[in-house]
């Protein structure tokens, strides 16, 4: 067996044991259900680290520099646009949910974007939950650009991830 397969497969039962209903992209019956579970789990996480933000983000109005409620106010656009994009994939009803014969290598990287997305997501959850009203200015700033750095990155991974499914990338 080469290195790759292992990899693939150890993100897979990876994948499996933390999302419940994800089975794999191999089967294309299985397919559409292991998305929508795979953006299902992603969506009620980042609707745990909005939530918290949110509450964080009312003590704002009146204690914080129009700085500092600027970024938490682009922090929080940025969370809602992610979770527009997995309630509404771009993708749906494509090829690729009924397709038989699609290449190893889109299953490979597919495991990579969702594992990738995985791990982005969790360490989003650590770092917002470090996240306090109380801190001083410039570690609050500090914190919010790095929230919206990992925003970044995760709307990078999703947007890639869409590629592939979409058969946009080689």
């Amino acid at each position: 067996m080469s290195s790759t397969f292992n990899v693939e497969t150890s993100e897979k039962e990876a994948l499996k044991k933390a999302i419940a209903g994800y089975q794999g992209y191999e089967k294309p019956e299985q397919r559409d259900s292991t998305d929508k579970s795979f953006r299902t789990f992603l969506l009620s996480q980042l609707n745990l680290i909005t939530e918290r933000l949110v509450s964080v983000e009312k003590q704002f109005v009146k204690k914080s520099s129009s700085k500092r409620k600027d970024l938490i106010h682009h922090v929080m656009i940025s969370l809602r646009t992610i979770a527009d994009s997995l309630q509404n994939p771009c993708y749906c009803h494509h090829a690729f949910f009924s397709r038989k014969n699609l290449s190893q290598h889109n299953f490979r990287r597919l495991y990579k974007y969702d594992s990738q997305l995985l791990e982005q997501v969790e360490i989003l959850a650590e770092e917002s939950n470090q996240f306090s009203e109380k801190g001083d200015e410039f570690e609050a700033e500090e914190i919010l650009n790095h929230l919206y750095d990992l925003i970044d990155g995760i709307n990078q991974s999703l947007t890639e991830r869409e590629f592939v499914i979409m058969g946009e990338t080689q």
